[in-house]
């Protein structure tokens, strides 16, 4: 099964028109949608043109990461076998999901498959992005990854697995997610011919201004927990700590990119 997956709440509720047509727009129609209810008293009219499961975690007051992780489980719960993701304040080219079923049918052992993300006008916002993704340092120091450009191939994900997500319930849960998918199942892939288009507002997690400050503080929690884990990010966060890093505002380009330690 296809899943194409989306929280859906009301500060969101003025796109929430654009995000269905977007939907409804797609070139195929071979795959169902699962929408999550967080904070709607009443559910949305909505019509995205295929079959759709509603879940509500109404009046539970999840922070977004922890619906991100019930997202997941539901998703295992339908019986899902690719998971296609996107943010209701984002609209999507109309081939984005029938070009990430070609990405999955051309590779099912993928940990995950990934899009372009662009602005309004067209316009990337990341100017490169690597083909494949075989390493988690490809991720470790700036990141162009997020639910809503991305999606996971479940074969690999279990509960168990799942349960250890909450100990990334921060911020940057995405970035979290998608460095353990990597670590955990290997590689993933590049998807051309998709892209989501983003609305970059100062309400997105990472703003619109690079503020070295905030990222030093966000790569101290992302490195901790993952140090958990993974040896690499432990030794990138004593590195942290000792601030033996330089700073480079241009980076690549990427969210959270201008802190750069040495690589090991």
């Amino acid at each position: 099964m296809i899943t194409f997956a989306s929280v859906l709440y009301t500060q969101a509720s003025e796109y929430l028109l654009d995000f269905i047509a977007s939907v409804a727009s797609q070139t195929t129609r071979d795959f169902n949608c699962l929408f999550l209810n967080d904070n709607y008293e009443t559910l949305p009219d909505v019509n995205p043109g295929v079959p759709v499961t509603w879940v509500s975690c109404y009046g539970k007051n999840l922070t977004p990461q922890l619906l991100r992780i019930e997202l997941l489980k539901e998703a295992i719960k339908t019986g899902t076998d690719l998971l296609i993701i996107g943010d209701a304040d984002d609209t999507f080219s109309n081939s984005r999901i029938e070009s990430i079923i070609a990405a999955y049918e051309k590779d099912r052992d993928a940990a995950f498959y990934y899009n372009d993300l662009v602005a309004g006008n067209g316009e990337h916002i990341f100017l490169h992005m690597p083909d494949r993704l075989e390493d988690v340092r490809q991720i470790a120091q700036g990141n162009f990854l997020g639910m809503s450009t991305t999606a996971i191939n479940m074969k690999y994900i279990t509960l168990e697995w799942i349960d250890t997500l909450y100990e990334g319930d921060t911020v940057i849960f995405d970035w979290y997610l998608y460095t353990r998918l990597l670590a955990d199942f290997g590689h993933a892939i590049y998807v051309p011919g998709a892209a989501t288009i983003y609305r970059i507002h100062d309400a997105n997690e990472v703003g619109i201004k690079i503020d070295t400050d905030r990222e030093y503080q966000v790569k101290l929690t992302h490195y901790a927990n993952l140090g958990k884990r993974y040896t690499y990010f432990d030794k990138l966060y004593k590195q942290l700590i000792s601030k033996e890093y330089t700073v480079n505002p241009s980076g690549n380009g990427y969210w959270w990119d201008s802190i750069k330690m040495e690589e090991q």
